[in-house]
This record gives structure tokens, C-alpha cells and sequence, in this order.
């Protein structure tokens, strides 16, 4: 098993300390984990009602000092990989670019958390909205994203905004959005970029990216599916892994795979 999608007390929606993340990946059989902290920025949240924050992270030189020391701690159990969530808007981009390109990571995910700059994790920003038009806006930004002047490895959570919408039917089925998602999948394939199962809502019902989407995916050609809990407490390492395997696998993956420093390795399902 892996996961490459997690968070510790290095983002600021974690109170985890990082060893106990490792610990609890050895015990449920990891052979890989990678350390995916926010680094999210302000410029691109312009729009906001009273309580209604981001959380902002800059990666500290504490963060690779103390992850250097586990995985040669922890080498002959697990490799662990030191990487990076980075939350684009076209406001942050030139931020963003700075601070990747002061850090050594081995493994960067391009994530969408804001939106026509309100947070999407917040209510305001669906009033007003259709379903459709909220959706086609967060699709659009993550169009948008894949422009980014910098390098990154994998495409997170497509389909975040399904986790934290407003309507009835959260979910974002491939034949709503043809148009926008294929328009997605086919630059994520043409540049070798990861696409990720995200499992955190499996156990709620929810499938990110939905299983339709995987499914076009494969459709258009698409191998690069990688996995990620997106854990920010032990207990949630790999969370629902086995689901996502067994859903992966119907569609015809035979393999998921995760990517260190450029190199894609295949883990077989």
C-alpha cells in the first residue's frame, strides 16, 4: 500500500505530530508515505464573511530537518517522501513559484482550494450559484491551474468541491461536465501528470474524483492514478485503500503508482 497525500502538524490544520503519521504507516503495512503540507497563500481570497478564514502555511527548514531524521530513522521499514500541497490561484502563482523553487521536494501535488476568490470550503461562495455554475467555475480553475509556471507532479482531489457543497446531490458525474473534464484529463495525460484517487469521503459516499471520471480517464488513456488518504491524523493513513483498490481495479487499473523525484513507480492493485 501507499499514500501520498498527508498532513501533520506542519500545516496548519493539523496538530499530528509527524513521527506518529510514520508509525502508524509501518504498522498498516505501508511500503511508501509521502508528507504533503499546504503551502496556500492570501492574494487570491478577495471575497469573505466575518469568521471565514484560509489557512496560510510557508514551509519552515524545520520541516525538512525533522523529516530528513524519520526517513533515516525509519529507512529500513518504509520509504518516506518529503513533499508539498500546493494551492494554486492565478494571484499566488508568482508566490508559489518562489517558494517551490527554494525547496527540494520530492513530490509536488497542484490542488484548488479558492475559487473566483472566495474559499470553496465556505458557504459564500456557492450564493447565489447553480450547482452548475459553481462546479463549471471550480472545473474551469482547475483548468486554469495546469498553466501554473512551475513544476508539479500530480493533480489533487479532483473534485474537491464536491466535499464541501451546499447542494442536495454533491456529487459531479462526467457527462454534467464533458466538455471541462475531458478537457482536464487530456492535458493531465498529454504531460505525465499523476491523477489522484482521493479517499478521505469514500466512507461517506463520495468518490473524488467520481467514478465516472476515473473511468473517462482510463477511456482517454490514462494509467498515472496515484492514491492519497488525505489524512491529517494517524488513525486516517490510507484510509478506505482498500475501497479505492477494489474500484480502480473494476475499471481496469492494474496498477496505482506514486512518483519521487521525477521517477514514476508502479505499485500493482
Amino acid at each position: 500500500m501507499i499514500d501520498c497525500h498527508t498532513h501533520t502538524k506542519y500545516s496548519p490544520d493539523s496538530k499530528t505530530e509527524p513521527e506518529a503519521h510514520i508509525l502508524s504507516a509501518i504498522e498498516k503495512g505501508l511500503s511508501y508515505i509521502c508528507i504533503t503540507e499546504h503551502m496556500d497563500f492570501t492574494d487570491g481570497m478577495k471575497y469573505s464573511l466575518p469568521g471565514e478564514t484560509i489557512f496560510t502555511y510557508e514551509i519552515t527548514p524545520e520541516y525538512f530537518a525533522e523529516y530528513g531524521r524519520l526517513r533515516e530513522k525509519y529507512a529500513d521499514k518504509i520509504q518516506i517522501g518529503i513533499g508539498v500541497e500546493a494551492g494554486w490561484t492565478k494571484e499566488d502563482e508568482s508566490h508559489v513559484k518562489e517558494e517551490l523553487a527554494k525547496n527540494d521536494f520530492d513530490y509536488i501535488i497542484n490542488s484548488i482550494h479558492l475559487v473566483d476568490g472566495y474559499d470553496i470550503y465556505w458557504p459564500s461562495f456557492y450564493k447565489g450559484k447553480t450547482k452548475k455554475q459553481a462546479y463549471e467555475a471550480y472545473l474551469n480553475a482547475v483548468m486554469e491551474s495546469l498553466k501554473a509556471p512551475y513544476r508539479f507532479d500530480c493533480v489533487g482531489h479532483l473534485g474537491y468541491i464536491t466535499r464541501y457543497s451546499v447542494f442536495e446531490d454533491k456529487t459531479m458525474k462526467y457527462a454534467d461536465y464533458a466538455d471541462s473534464i475531458d478537457q482536464i484529463l487530456k492535458e493531465i495525460i498529454k504531460r505525465d501528470i499523476l491523477l489522484e484517487v482521493n479517499t478521505h469521503n469514500i466512507a461517506y459516499g463520495l468518490d473524488i474524483p467520481d467514478l465516472t471520471i476515473a473511468k473517462r480517464y482510463y477511456e482517454l488513456g490514462g494509467r498515472l492514478l496515484t492514491v492519497g488518504s488525505d489524512a491529517h491524523r494517524p488513525v486516517l493513513i490510507a484510509e478506505c485503500y482498500k475501497e479505492a483498490a477494489e474500484r480502480a481495479k473494476a475499471i481496469g487499473f492494474k496498477n496505482f503508482v506514486y512518483k519521487c523525484r521525477g521517477k514514476i513507480t508502479e505499485v500493482p492493485i
